[in-house]
């Protein structure tokens, strides 16, 4: 199943149905999850990029973004997410993983200030405190939703920008400088 559909397939349980439909059960059915709650409940690991990208797609949703939007995002943010975080939300820079990564157990924890799926630096946190009211790094690292609504936030406001800033840069996202999605 491409993230695409999955994401629509979990977009209809998060978003409500229609009033003007009529209903199939008398019984009141159960409030669909949150997209917070869905996001954070997503079986995270090291490497494993489908629950991290499905991540991205729910959050971007709920910021408002557009499927077009989030879909010519995909090839960039697999890159970033890939060579930042190895699609973890949980590290900070400077981070060591327990084992293989399974659960995105972490080892060692980094003492950057670059922290999330998309190592968002203090340097970027005003975008991430204005937008999403993520203003530490502390923050940033608290929960996947937190982590990927800070890197939605900063794809949002610079685009590509943040992690191709200068030649070494460009070389290491090289996927990610020349694949950038469409403007919010």
């Amino acid at each position: 199943m491409s993230i695409l559909a999955a994401l629509l397939a979990l977009l209809a349980l998060v978003t409500p149905a229609d009033a003007t439909q009529p209903a199939v059960r008398l019984d009141p059915p159960d409030p669909p999850p949150s997209i917070e709650a869905t996001v954070n409940a997503l079986p995270y690991s090291a490497d494993h990029a489908e629950p991290a990208m499905l991540a991205f797609a729910l959050v971007a949703h709920g910021q408002g973004m557009t499927l077009a939007w989030i879909e010519s995002w995909q090839v960039a943010v697999d890159d970033i997410m890939h060579y930042e975080s190895q699609y973890c939300p949980n590290v900070l820079g400077g981070a060591r993983f327990a084992g293989n990564g399974a659960g995105c157990a972490i080892a060692r924890q980094g003492t950057g200030s670059d922290a999330g799926f998309g190592q968002v630096t203090a340097i970027l946190r005003d975008i991430s405190c204005e937008m999403v009211a993520l203003c530490t790094t502390a923050s940033v690292i608290a929960t996947p939703f937190a982590s990927m609504s800070a890197l939605v936030a900063t794809i949002r406001r610079l685009g590509v920008s943040a992690w191709c800033y200068n030649d070494f840069a460009r070389s290491f996202h090289r996927v990610a400088c020349t694949n950038p999605g469409l403007t919010a």
